[in-house]
């Protein structure tokens, strides 16, 4: 017992303290809520709801009924204390992949308590939205491909691709946004596998296994569900109709049931406004529909039809959203109780000066320090491809730019790591001369053998 806490002492402090430090942003463990969190309540609660299901996927529900079945009358608080827990795990798993990626140890343990201490992530670990889940993961999912690019000559290496492709696939039914998400082990696969075969067998099994739940999902609605619904794929189809009106594309959705929605309630005027921005006559139209008035999936083949090119530029030009918005912060009762207010405010606004306008540009940096390596290239490209895909199916599928803060808290570990490890690694081995073969390091390691 002893040797197995000696080795793995350093991920329990990191796992003690990411808790205890997450409890300390909301002491009362008081659950928040947004708009989405009845519809998955609705499935956890009933997974043949027909409605609900057609909405919401089976994935962020199963951790609400767990969280049901741990203790039924304060099941919040509960999944709340599981979403911290495994924000914990999260840490653990981020610490090993920067020492695994070679990264010195002091780069490593400051990297991991900037990604553990993080406001946007301390925040939605106590919501009941689907963020925290999926951000772990994603996590999860990086652990795993790291292992596999790691170690490709592995004789379980399709094992672990199957697992991987399950992980991708469960992230799916979490969240939609993680439709392709396998799509970014595929780039390192294909650049640095040598056989084409086993490049062959790969994108067969990683693309069997993610789109798995989703068919077994289906089967089970349609077994189940005696009334078939008419309105499939709710959010995303919403998403597309309100970004194109946003976007002043409602003309191309004319002769739909939306379209005459919004002449009936005297809003055409105020859409035929619209001109890409998140202003009062977006807000007058978006609010003025119920969300069954706001579904109409002729408006959203109309608009890919005719205007997918306008559509897709115009969502793409918010894209620098995604790495520059600020974030949400703790704002409980007694949230790090005992620290003077100057010093959390100094603590939440070094994370929103490092997003804008420090983010993009150290990312850059990053880049140019990673690819220059011969060392894990495949890595680091695989971790590129996570970001892109990302960002890219966001911008696209949101409704407006300001939901990204929301929505890009699955990756901001991503976008700490990448731009300040690689820049704080080379700062440390370079100027300081902090190296694996320091002799200060070595004659420490002497004395304390004596």
């Amino acid at each position: 017992m002893k040797v197995l806490i000696k080795e793995y002492r350093l991920s329990l402090a990191f796992f003690f303290f990411t808790i205890l430090f997450t409890v300390w942003s909301n002491p009362t463990l008081k659950p928040h809520e947004n708009g989405d969190t009845p519809g998955y309540v609705s499935v956890a609660q009933d997974f043949s709801n027909t409605e609900a299901n057609d909405l919401r996927s089976f994935g962020y529900p199963l951790l609400i009924k767990i969280a049901m079945v741990i203790d039924e009358n304060n099941w919040k608080k509960s999944l709340v204390l599981l979403q911290i827990i495994l924000h914990g795990i999260s840490i653990v798993l981020i610490n090993n992949c920067l020492i695994i990626l070679g990264y010195h140890k002091i780069t490593s343990t400051v990297v991991t308590l900037l990604v553990c201490i993080h406001p946007a992530l301390l925040v939605y670990s106590n919501y009941l939205i689907a963020e925290s889940f999926l951000s772990f993961l994603i996590v999860l999912y990086w652990y795993v491909g790291i292992q596999i690019l790691k170690n490709k000559s592995s004789t379980n290496y399709y094992y672990k691709l199957m697992f991987l492709g399950l992980i991708s696939s469960f992230s799916y039914m979490v969240k939609a946004v993680w439709i392709l998400g396998f799509s970014t082990i595929i780039p390192p696969l294909i650049f640095f596998l040598r056989k084409k075969e086993k490049i062959l067998y790969s994108l067969i099994i990683i693309s069997f296994f993610h789109f798995s739940l989703p068919f077994f999902w289906e089967l089970y609605k349609n077994k189940n569900i005696n009334i078939q619904s008419n309105m499939k794929y709710q959010s995303m189809v919403v998403n597309i109709n309100f970004a194109a009106i946003r976007l002043g594309l409602i003309e191309d959705g004319r002769d739909t049931e939306l379209y005459q929605k919004i002449r009936e309630l005297g809003l055409l005027d105020k859409a035929r406004r619209c001109n890409g921005r998140d202003n009062e006559d977006f807000r007058a139209v978006y609010h003025g529909l119920d969300f069954k008035d706001r579904y109409d999936i002729n408006f959203t083949m109309n608009i890919l039809k005719t205007s997918f090119i306008p559509f897709s530029s115009g969502q793409l030009r918010n894209i620098y959203r995604f790495y520059s918005d600020r974030m949400h912060v703790p704002a409980g009762e007694k949230a790090f109780y005992l620290i003077p207010e100057n010093l959390i405010s100094i603590y939440f606004s070094g994370y929103d000066a490092f997003y804008r306008p420090f983010l993009i540009f150290f990312l850059f940096i990053g880049i140019f320090i990673n690819l220059r390596k011969n060392l894990n290239r495949e890595i680091y490209i695989f971790n590129y491809s996570i970001l892109i895909y990302f960002s890219l199916v966001l911008t696209i599928f949101t409704i407006a730019p300001v939901h990204m803060i929301r929505m890009r808290v699955p990756l901001d570990f991503l976008l700490i790591i990448h731009s300040i490890a690689p820049l704080l690694d080379h700062f440390i081995l370079s100027k300081l001369g902090f190296t694996t073969n320091n002799h200060i390091f070595k004659n420490f390691r002497i004395i304390r053998r004596n």
